[in-house]
């Protein structure tokens, strides 16, 4: 049987977050109390929670002049918030993919879908909105 090493000092930022000094691993698990959560499962549940009113937001149509103008000030209009965007243009055909956060939104998601529908014939656009669990879901690999 190989025997037990030990384990140098934790980091300073973790020996802040103790409550004594710590002097080695051993004595620190049974007197110091550790945070609750991590930063990475904080931002987990703050993910979980957010997901619930984040949407993924595609664009595609002939190339023009303000098409992000149009799209950007429809968005506005609905108290919905760009968090990512992103766009390329493929020959005469301009594509747009932006993550939209839905939150502050007074209307709901199908009023919304209609509301898209109907400025994507109005700006011969198609503008579409997915949920973004579902538009991760069917992207993965």
């Amino acid at each position: 049987m190989r025997p037990v090493s030990r384990r140098p000092n934790p980091p300073a930022r973790v020996q802040k977050t103790l409550r004594k000094p710590v002097s080695n691993y051993p004595s620190a698990f049974q007197t110091a109390s550790w945070p609750k959560q991590t930063n990475r499962q904080k931002e987990s549940k703050m993910s979980q929670t957010q997901a619930s009113s984040h949407s993924v937001l595609t664009v595609i149509g002939k190339d023009r002049i303000g098409i992000v103008y149009d799209v950007s000030k429809l968005l506005a209009e609905h108290r919905i918030n760009i968090l990512n965007i992103s766009q390329q243009l493929m020959d005469d055909y301009f594509t747009m993919i932006i993550l939209i956060d839905t939150g502050k939104c007074p209307q709901s998601r199908e009023e919304m879908l209609a509301v898209f529908a109907e400025a994507g014939k109005r700006l011969a656009l198609d503008i579409r909105m997915q949920n973004e669990e579902l538009f991760n879901a069917m992207h993965r690999i």
